[in-house]
This record gives C-alpha cells, sequence and structure tokens, in this order.
C-alpha cells in the first residue's frame, strides 16, 4: 500500500493494512516474523504509516489475532 490518500477513511487505511499484515504472515508460511512497528516498510515491503501500522499490529496482539513471544515498543 502506498502511502495513503486523502480520500482513504481511517477504517480503509486500517483494514488496508491489516490484508497486508495478514498477507505477509500467509506468504511466509505462517513462521514467527520479526516486526518493526516503527518499520512498517521493512515488514511489508511497501511504504505505509508508521502510526496506523503500530495500532494495526497492536490491535492485532491485543485480540489474540496474531501471537508475540515479545513485543517491543520505543
Amino acid at each position: 500500500m502506498s502511502e495513503p490518500t486523502p480520500s482513504m477513511s481511517k477504517l480503509d487505511q486500517h483494514m488496508a493494512v491489516v490484508g497486508q499484515v495478514m498477507a505477509r504472515f500467509v506468504s511466509e508460511g505462517l513462521l514467527g516474523q520479526p516486526i518493526d512497528t516503527f518499520a512498517p516498510e521493512a515488514f511489508l515491503g511497501v511504504p505505509a504509516d508508521p502510526r496506523t501500522f503500530e495500532a494495526v499490529i497492536t490491535w492485532m496482539l491485543d485480540e489474540g489475532i496474531i501471537g508475540g513471544r515479545s513485543a517491543f515498543k520505543r
């Protein structure tokens, strides 16, 4: 996903990142993945807003959608 466009709602932006995160996990065979919430491009392979990425990862962890052995926030 490129940087959000003005016409995208916050929900649209967040849902796009959820889809990208899930696609990444599936494409990697559901193996453990290191995630730096301040470097979304390193994980997704495309630019994304770091605040949106962090919010999505935090939500996914809180809801039990993904699990984390250790979560680090800066």
